[in-house]
């Protein structure tokens, strides 16, 4: 292809353009991530005070489906603002506790940062407090506490005597649920943990 002189110069500031507008749209989603955590930190408080699970799968559903979202892409990003939500509503109660020194790396915690992704959804019944879901939160999945029979990979953690024994397996005939960044849609992950 053949360009003129003048043909980069409109390509620059037409680049310009882009990134400034690219560049309000992130203030604009600042601006509304702010709102939401202060939103976050008020639902949390009241949860709290009428003695409701901050998590509400059925809530996320129906979000989901107001906004009418078919898209993996979508879904994900939401699957990230959902679980910064509950994180913000949970914030306020967390300021209170302690927080224990970090110490070493757990094999849980190994796990969730090598399987993770932002946008998975982790399917389980377990508390917050397991390390492997604290490391998949910090990568950006989103837990959801329901059971399902359809997953793409399932974890199984079995606590004895302070040793973990982890087994990791996938409903798929082929190992690209497992592998990181090579899916179309939000994985999945069913995490079931016994002692």
């Amino acid at each position: 292809m053949v360009y003129f002189i003048g043909d980069n110069i409109d390509r620059n500031d037409s680049l310009d353009i882009l990134r400034e507008k690219l560049l309000e749209n992130s203030r604009l989603l600042l601006s509304l991530f702010k709102e939401r955590i202060d939103l976050g930190r008020s639902i949390g408080q009241v949860k709290r005070s009428m003695e409701l699970d901050v998590r509400d799968r059925k809530q996320e559903l129906q979000v989901l489906r107001k906004l009418d979202v078919h898209d993996s892409m979508e879904e994900r990003f939401l699957n990230i603002i959902f679980e910064l939500t509950i994180m913000s509503e949970l914030s306020s109660e967390a300021a209170d506790r302690d927080v224990p020194g970090k110490g070493a790396r757990t094999l849980q915690e190994m796990l969730a940062d090598l399987i993770c992704l932002p946008g998975d959804r982790i399917l389980t019944n377990e508390g917050i407090d397991l390390p492997f879901i604290q490391q998949a939160v910090s990568k950006g999945a989103h837990i959801v506490h329901e059971d399902c029979d359809t997953f793409d990979i399932r974890i199984l953690i079995s606590e004895r005597s302070g040793n973990d024994s982890i087994q990791i397996s996938n409903m798929c005939s082929n190992d690209t649920a497992i592998v990181p960044g090579r899916q179309d849609k939000p994985r999945v992950i069913k995490l079931e943990v016994s002692e």
